[in-house]
């Protein structure tokens, strides 16, 4: 499920990427940008016209000033009914020009909005397809800011950013051909701002490009901030670190107002230059436009149309900074969205899977397995070589951080081994389709997690249309059906954003139910009842002993009481093997796993004191 703008390198090419799959539509928009803004620059010209003509009935004017075509039409009707029928084609005029730029808005507007559903989508997408090691390394909070926040600056950027800009433009330009028909001088003498215009904001939307990154880097410190802060509300609670939270939390929001406000004053900064800039060119107008009309080189009626035309030339270039800026926003936003999708997911179906393999059994082989984190030197497990026969039961035991769940993390390759040294029915795991190869293993973590729906929702999550019968008994067997008449709406009951309204345990039991409603090949279970009581432990280890019949299990647990009845046992250390074998052989050898097993014995004694 690659990424559509996995190979894209540039900001740029992510835009164009976006734009091309819609080229017609926006070529459609343009067309209404142009129509737009040609109804806008008519009006000017009608009451252009129409002053000349008063003018002209007046006696202040020769008609010789006059278009022969103007005077002939004019004078079929009389002065107010003149008037009248003028005022009328401006209304004309306005509506067309209004229904045009309905058009362009809804056009355009909602093209971005389909860009946004485009991007969003292609973004969630691929952080489905990123392995687990990104998001060991990536904060929650920052990858939904970028979802959120940056994906709408994008939008903005090629939404209103793309249509004022294109609407600046053109407007600018038949503007400027509007101000030069009328006189050429007096343009020439008002543009003359324009170039220090030009170099300002040139200048201060790179400054600004910087602020922005710098604001979204910590708009996402504080989203992951108040998501860890959510997620962890029990700890905090529990160890009265409320106020410790809210300095913290303080300290990030006003260091994001900090860089906010440094936005603030070098935006007023270009505006007020940018407004100076525009006034000063307005008074120059309206003096040389006056003096071209005592020099009888403009007409009252052209003075008009000129400051009309100077006006709406006035609002390009008023918004060319805000526009300029969308777009310095919406790129910076760009880079952090590409940022991410750029990241490549080596754990994948390639060109050595083997796609004859179509089921599997169950039987696992490691190899003289040697594993250690990717961008790390220190093996984690180190030379394991094992064989789990289809239908056994492993167990695996030893001290915190020895590798217990690594090993069981490989068998789904949510880490890649190196190529032989894991293998289940005898192919190389790395060419097995990964998907076929994750349907047939049902994995409960040493987290559970649940997701914010109903324990019916969270039970058959991964399997599509569970039988009631194959539900029934996954929840028998993880003894979860006991607990019924605590959920006022039996399995329709929401169990709240990661399990929040379950005890541990309930969270455990929905976890194995889970996985065994897959019915699959190799369950691996990895401290997967750490919460539960020893007299519920011990009634699912009764059910499952006939779900383990001809599958391969795989129990990860501090307590030999959980693994003592396992086919094999395993004691790792610092990622070796230091002793297999059956319960009463390990304890026979009196060594590592003789030794867990008495201090366990001692705990269990003072336990009963």
């Amino acid at each position: 499920m690659p990424s559509p703008v996995a190979e894209i390198q540039t900001s740029r090419q992510f835009v164009l990427a976006y734009v091309l799959r819609y080229k017609n539509r926006w070529l459609l928009g343009f067309l209404f940008v142009l129509l737009t803004n040609v109804w806008q620059v008519g009006t000017p010209w009608v009451l252009r016209y129409a002053i000349e003509y008063l003018e002209y009935q007046m006696g202040g004017l020769s008609s010789v000033r006059l278009p022969n075509w103007l005077l002939r039409w004019a004078s079929m009707f009389s002065l107010p009914h003149f008037l009248m029928l003028v005022a009328l084609i401006s209304v004309a005029v306005a509506a067309i020009h209004g229904l045009f730029r309905y058009l362009m808005r809804n056009i355009l507007i909602g093209l971005s909005r389909e860009i946004e559903y485009r991007i969003r989508n292609d973004y969630f997408n691929h952080l489905q397809t990123l392995p687990a090691l990104f998001y060991q390394q990536a904060k929650t909070g920052d990858l939904m800011a970028r979802a959120t926040n940056d994906i709408e600056a994008v939008r903005t950027m090629m939404g209103p950013g793309v249509m004022y800009m294109m609407n600046t433009i053109t407007l600018s330009l038949f503007s400027l051909t509007m101000l030069m028909t009328l006189s050429p001088r007096v343009t020439a003498w008002s543009l003359l701002p324009m170039p220090v215009v030009a170099v300002i904001v040139r200048h201060q939307v790179k400054k600004i490009n910087g602020l922005f990154k710098n604001i979204q880097a910590q708009y996402s410190s504080i989203t992951a901030k108040v998501q860890e802060n959510l997620s962890g509300m029990r700890v905090l609670k529990s160890y009265v670190q409320e106020a410790h939270e809210i300095a913290d939390f303080k300290q990030l929001n006003r260091e994001y107002i900090h860089r906010n406000m440094k936005l603030v004053r070098v935006r007023a900064g270009l505006w007020s230059t940018i407004d100076f800039l525009l006034g000063l060119t307005i008074l120059t107008c309206l003096y040389l436009s006056g003096r071209e009309v005592m020099q009888g080189r403009l007409t009252i009626g052209g003075m008009v149309a000129f400051m009309a035309y100077l006006s709406m030339l006035a609002w390009p270039i008023i918004s060319l900074g805000w526009v300029l800026n969308m777009w310095q926003e919406g790129m910076a936003s760009c880079e952090r969205i590409l940022s991410i999708m750029k990241e490549k997911n080596n754990i994948d179906d390639d060109e050595n899977t083997d796609w004859s393999i179509t089921s599997l059994k169950g039987q696992v082989e490691f190899d003289h397995l040697t594993f250690q984190y990717p961008g790390t030197t220190v093996p984690v497990l180190s030379d394991i070589t094992l064989t789990i026969r289809q239908g056994m039961t492993l167990a695996i035991v030893g001290h915190t951080g020895a590798g217990k769940s690594t090993l069981a993390s490989l068998l789904p390759r949510l880490y890649d081994v190196p190529p032989g040294s894991c293998k289940i029915d005898g192919h190389d795991l790395r060419r097995i389709p990964l998907q076929l190869l994750r349907r047939h293993i049902g994995f409960v973590t040493q987290e559970t997690m649940l997701f914010s729906d109903t324990l019916a929702e969270n039970i058959t999550f991964g399997v599509d249309q569970a039988p009631q019968a194959a539900f029934q008994d996954a929840v028998r067997i993880s003894q979860l059906n006991k607990d019924l008449d605590q959920f006022p709406d039996g399995w329709n009951t929401l169990v709240g954003e990661r399990g929040l309204t379950l005890s541990g345990g309930q969270k455990q039991r929905v976890a194995i139910s889970r996985a065994i409603l897959r019915d699959p090949k190799i369950l691996i279970l990895d401290d997967s009842l750490s919460a539960v009581d020893t007299y519920t432990e011990e009634a699912i280890w009764n059910e499952l002993e006939q779900v383990r019949r001809g599958r391969t299990t795989i129990l990860i647990s501090h307590r030999i009481s959980t693994v003592h009845d396992a086919d094999l046992i395993i004691v790792l250390e610092n990622g070796h093997i230091v002793e297999q074998g059956r319960h009463e052989q390990l304890l026979a050898v009196q060594g590592a796993y003789y030794q867990l097993y008495q201090r366990q014995l001692l705990e269990q004694s003072l336990e009963e004191i």
